[in-house]
């Protein structure tokens, strides 16, 4: 948990050195938002993590099912079609980045949410250091590109997580369960 906490904390730091941003506090006080950001991440979580990922992890092999949930979750941000299509394709790079580090952090713990939302929370929070720049090109494609370099550590050094076959359902076969339910 502690290092679901850490990780964003870490990533943002060298964010923070890579684009220097004006740190200005949002108009809402932080103590008013945090509730919010935490609901808001518990549910997210709950979907992708909690049974998505969890559903998806027997039928796929890993990293199939991490960049299936990752472009499903940044595609899910509609919100941030706004900022246009360049901004939206690095916005689904960083969501698969996050999905990967995400799959790292909770497979192995029975895709636990709670430390899934720790680190969704966690990194909304520092996302809140960028808030002046966060629908901006350049605040996305370093986190997009600074994230991507974490997941792929991550892929590289965990391989045999992320590359294992897909598991056997109780009757032998894989891919039966999604095409039936």
């Amino acid at each position: 948990m502690v290092l679901a906490l850490l990780l964003p904390a870490a990533v943002a730091a060298v964010l923070f050195l890579i684009l220097r941003p004006t740190v200005t506090a949002p108009e809402t006080a932080l103590w008013l938002l945090i509730p919010g950001l935490a609901i808001g991440s518990l549910g997210e979580e709950l979907g992708w993590r909690g049974y998505l990922h969890k559903r998806l992890d027997p039928e796929l092999r890993p990293l199939i099912s991490s960049l299936l949930v990752g472009m499903l979750w940044g595609l899910w941000h509609i919100g941030s079609y706004a900022n246009g299509a360049a901004y939206m394709a690095f916005f689904v790079l960083l969501m698969i980045a996050y999905s990967l580090v995400l799959y790292w952090l909770v497979a192995d713990r029975g895709f636990n949410v709670w430390i899934a939302t720790a680190f969704h929370l966690s990194i909304n929070i520092t996302n809140l250091l960028f808030f002046d720049m966060i629908g901006g090109m350049p605040f996305i494609i370093a986190s997009a590109l600074v994230w991507l370099v974490v997941a792929a550590a991550l892929v590289f050094w965990r391989r045999d997580l992320f590359f294992r076959p897909a598991k056997p359902d109780d009757m032998g076969a894989t891919g039966a369960g999604l095409a039936e339910g």
